[in-house]
């Protein structure tokens, strides 16, 4: 009777999953990008751990390593993505974590004793580091995602921190086994993580799958119900808009929450929980109206070319501007012009 090794149980999880994210359109392209990077490279390990332990296909042991080295930075830079104005981290986080990643691969390459393990357990602690270290950001910080949307993003970064634990700890019970009792000790304990990081994964996507497909205009009314804003937070908002109106703040490029709330003699997270709360949008996106309403204007006079209403409306990135302008309008610039001349 033919069975399927436990292993690629974890390979059809992340093909379904990384399905999933690849297909959700409302999300960024460097999120879909990163995050289904991840999790096909998270399936093609299952698969080589699966045909390594039940069938011994030696191919499998050179392979595993260099895909499972590419699960910790796609989850990175994932996450990276949703928290930057373009929708994609910034070109020289990619340069720099592309030139990581190519001397983790040379690492794992090389013929030393305990390498593989070693380079492994190493980068997986790193971006293990960093991941944990974004769990206590707000809602401001993931300029990408709506305020309703916080919770689930929060949900996924936390289940991401410790799905990457349960591989670090893996990583350094195989390089301990290896290190006392040789090959075979170490398959033993690669059989056993293998399992339970199969568990876990069962678990979470049993559990956190309905938060991920949640409704998101649903999610948006159950969060405005639990925190519906009071006079003051209106009122709050309300000179935002002044302020930023009537001194075009929109324009500035750099202008930031607490740049703004200085101006208003208010700390940030006062002024953050009022535009939230009031518009169902962070920060980031609050201002972004002003400046697309703005960009609207200058397309129909006609006389600017697309990239100078960019620069002059308050954008540093064309593809975040575009990105806004779509999903505020509808429509591109060029096609928002086209209509309205």
């Amino acid at each position: 009777m033919t069975t399927i090794p436990i292993p690629w149980v974890l390979s059809i999880f992340a093909v379904i999953l990384g399905t999933t994210v690849a297909v959700r359109t409302h999300q960024t392209p460097g999120a879909r990008a990163f995050f289904s990077l991840s999790l096909m490279a998270t399936a093609l390990v299952g698969i080589l751990v699966g045909s390594r332990l039940e069938y011994g296909y030696a191919f499998a042991k050179i392979a595993q390593p260099h895909l499972g080295a590419l699960i910790a930075p796609g989850l990175w830079l994932g996450f990276r993505s949703l928290m930057t104005q373009t929708g994609w981290p910034e070109p020289r986080e990619v340069y720099l974590h592309g030139i990581v990643a190519l001397l983790v691969q040379i690492g794992i390459a090389l013929p030393v004793g305990w390498s593989t393990e070693i380079v492994l357990t190493a980068a997986n602690g790193i971006y293990l580091v960093l991941l944990a270290s974004r769990i206590h950001l707000e809602e401001d910080a993931f300029v990408q995602i709506p305020v309703e949307g916080y919770f689930r993003v929060k949900l996924c970064l936390i289940g991401a921190v410790f799905f990457l634990g349960l591989i670090l700890q893996a990583d350094i019970a195989i390089l301990l086994a290896d290190f006392v009792g040789g090959e075979a000790m170490a398959t033993r304990f690669l059989t056993g993580a293998t399992g339970i990081l199969v568990a876990a994964s069962i678990v979470a996507a049993l559990i956190g799958a309905p938060v991920f497909m949640a409704n998101r205009e649903r999610g948006h009314q159950n969060a405005y119900k639990a925190h519906p804003p009071n006079q003051q937070d209106h009122d709050l908002v309300n000179r935002a808009r002044e302020v930023i109106s009537e001194q075009q703040l929109y324009t500035d490029p750099h202008i930031s929450l607490a740049r703004l709330a200085r101006r208003l003699g208010l700390p940030a997270k006062v002024l953050s929980q009022a535009i939230n709360r009031c518009t169902g949008n962070n920060f980031s996106r609050f201002l972004n109206e002003f400046r697309i309403r703005h960009s609207e204007d200058l397309l129909q006079s006609g006389n600017l070319q697309i990239s100078e209403v960019m620069l002059s409306s308050g954008f540093i990135s064309k593809s975040a501007f575009n990105s806004e302008f779509r999903r505020i309008t509808g429509q591109t610039p060029t096609e928002y012009r086209k209509s309205h001349t």
